[in-house]
């Protein structure tokens, strides 16, 4: 086996995880609401703008991945000149993001959502990463796309890759809004206590 198509199959497989681990909450509360309902919903904090934006781009994003994992030879001229162990050590960060990944959604409980909302009895968690980090699933996020960036070597891929964190990072201001919003004072002395990504270095 070649290690090109070593570097694919891990690719697919890291994403057949990340999806195992992603969705497993979040399939209950997709699946009762009509796409419109649900566009109508994220619109609510976010923005049109911002939601049409992601659902734009999501073809490409998919249409990147296909590529690199189907149709290699389609997109070699965009190939980066990573080293092996260069890539090797972007499957390292996107394997270790998922203990971080399922620990936050784990920590959450009944109050994870794929959309930004509060709901009706919703309580501030602090505990589990949350304890030192206000957005450890992004944080584990940004490691598991920067590692398949860095995996795939792939320009095209690399780029589609990068929508994600970019995305994301756009959304927090919008939900640290919401969450002001909500719980006011409190929420903004969990701000001074913690970190937005990453724990807050103190003295």
């Amino acid at each position: 086996m070649s290690s090109e198509l070593t570097f694919r199959i891990t690719f697919i497989l890291l994403w057949i995880a990340f999806l195992a681990i992603s969705f497993a909450r979040r399939l209950d509360q997709l699946g009762s609401r009509s796409i419109r309902k649900r566009f109508e919903e994220a619109s609510k904090w976010e923005g049109k703008s911002r939601v049409a934006l992601r659902a734009a781009l999501a073809p490409f994003w998919l249409i990147a991945i296909l590529l690199y994992v189907l149709h290699p030879d389609s997109i070699a001229q965009f190939s980066l000149p990573f080293e092996t162990w260069l890539r090797w050590i972007g499957v390292g960060l996107a394997i270790g993001s998922f203990p971080l990944f399922a620990w936050a959604i784990h920590a959450l409980g009944e109050q994870f959502s794929p959309r930004l909302q509060t709901k009706e009895k919703h309580k501030l968690v602090t505990s589990g990463p949350y304890c030192w980090i206000r957005h450890p699933m992004y944080t584990a996020e940004f490691v598991f796309y920067f590692g398949l960036a860095a995996e795939a070597a792939n320009g095209v891929v690399a780029l589609a890759m990068l929508i994600g964190p970019a995305l994301l990072y756009a959304r927090v201001t919008k939900e640290e809004a919401m969450l002001i919003e909500r719980f006011g004072d409190e929420y903004r002395a969990y701000m001074q206590r913690t970190g937005r990504f990453i724990p807050r270095l103190r003295r």
